[in-house]
Formats: C-alpha cells, structure tokens, sequence
C-alpha cells in the first residue's frame, strides 16, 4: 500500500467514524464553513501544486456538501462536509511535508557542499 492509498484510507475511516447520527440545520451549515475555511487555507498553502488529488476531492465534496444543504439534507451535508475537511486537511498537510522534504534535500545538498570546501582547503597548504 502506497502513501497516497495509506492517506486515502485514513481520509475513509475518519470520515466513517464522525459520521452525524442526528444532524440539524446549525450543525450542517457549521461543518459547511469549517470545510470551506479548511479548503480555503490548504488552496493558500499551494496544495494545488503538491496535492492537486486531495485538493480536487476537497472542493468537489465541499460543493457536494453545499448542493445537500441547499436541498435540506443535513445528514449528508454535514458527512460531505467533513469529508472535504479531511481531505483538505490532508492536502494541506502532504504539501506541508513534501515541502519540508525539499527543504531537507536543499540543506543537505548545502551541507555537502561546504563540507568538501572544508576539505578542499584542508588538503592545501
């Protein structure tokens, strides 16, 4: 199993485990906004770039969600919901962690080189 499909699969049973057994108006509509300001803030964190796949999912079951409250279903606006939350969680997290892994290999490749500066003006007289 792949990182992504590992990812996947905890997206999956977190979702599955915050199902709403009783959801109202107040608690649709607030998922809604906490999945729309999720999406939001990972959209500015440049997942689109790193994390194209979980951003895409987000917004499509953030709009699904938003399409289920209009309809006054709030058992499943509020499951879409949090299910665009996670993924966009997701997406904001794997961007994160891909960008912090750059930076690792960045500072690597500077430690490299000054490490052989070190030695290169060790071995002169």
């Amino acid at each position: 199993m792949n990182l992504h499909q590992k990812f996947a699969a905890v997206t999956l049973l977190a979702a599955a485990l915050v199902q709403p057994c009783f959801a109202n108006k107040n608690d649709a509509t607030a998922a809604v906004a906490r999945a729309e300001a999720t999406v939001r803030a990972a959209e500015r964190s440049g997942a689109e770039t790193e994390a194209a796949v979980e951003l895409s999912m987000a917004t499509s079951r953030l709009t699904r969600a938003q399409k289920e409250l209009d309809g006054r279903d709030w058992e499943d606006a509020t499951r879409s919901a949090e299910a665009a939350r996670l993924d966009a969680a997701l997406a904001e997290a794997k961007n994160r962690a891909l960008k912090a892994e750059q930076n690792q290999q960045k500072l690597s490749q500077a430690n490299a080189t000054l490490s052989n500066e070190i030695s290169r003006k060790g071995n002169t007289p």
